[in-house]
């Protein structure tokens, strides 16, 4: 199985506990393709699938934060790094397919060069699941219908155009399939 690395930042941008977008928007460079996550307490990790999987499941608090809606393409990654076109996977050669084959750090030169950050772990499972401590972003049980998650990796497959799946509960793209993505923690098994 071939791992595609990526850099889907779903880029952050301020944060704080009970802004609204339009506070958010006054302040910074945040677009229409970016939304607020509200503040406050939900359930990270997950016990179904045992502590190698994001368990134990454990209380969080975050204060509200900005986060884009798609994965960054090509197009926009190389807008920042005109290099990256030379070495674009065949996987994901589009424009508008996401970024791979780029590191952590270029991941966060990128973010830093348009104003944002790599959401933490924390964050990113927040904007992927909700609220509520689901095991997916659509809820707690398994649905090989839901066209949400790109999987069983073959040679000849590609990643499909940013915005392809359907957005979650959060207007949020792709957070089930697609790619990986980075985050700003490092992984530490047994951390939480």
């Amino acid at each position: 199985m071939r791992i595609l690395f990526v850099l889907y930042f779903l880029l952050i941008y301020f944060q704080g506990a009970g802004i609204a977008f339009d506070e958010y928007a006054k302040r910074s460079n945040v677009t229409d393709d970016m939304v607020l996550i509200p503040g406050g307490k939900f359930k990270m990790g997950c016990n179904q699938f045992g502590p190698r999987h994001g368990g134990p499941e454990h209380v969080v608090h975050l204060d509200a934060f900005m986060i884009d809606k798609y994965e960054v393409s090509n197009k926009r990654f190389e807008q920042i790094d005109k290099d990256h076109e030379l070495r674009r996977s065949v996987l994901s050669y589009c424009d508008d397919c996401p970024v791979t084959k780029i590191s952590w750090y270029e991941a966060v030169d990128f973010c830093y060069l348009t104003g944002k950050t790599l959401p933490t772990e924390a964050q990113w499972e927040r904007a992927a699941g909700g609220n509520d401590g689901c095991a997916f972003p659509w809820g707690n049980d398994f649905d090989p219908k839901a066209n949400q998650a790109w999987g069983g990796l073959k040679l000849r497959d590609n990643t499909k155009p940013v915005g392809s799946f359907p957005p979650n509960e959060n207007g949020i793209y792709d957070m089930a399939g697609n790619v990986w993505e980075w985050v700003s923690d490092w992984y530490a098994s047994g951390y939480h």
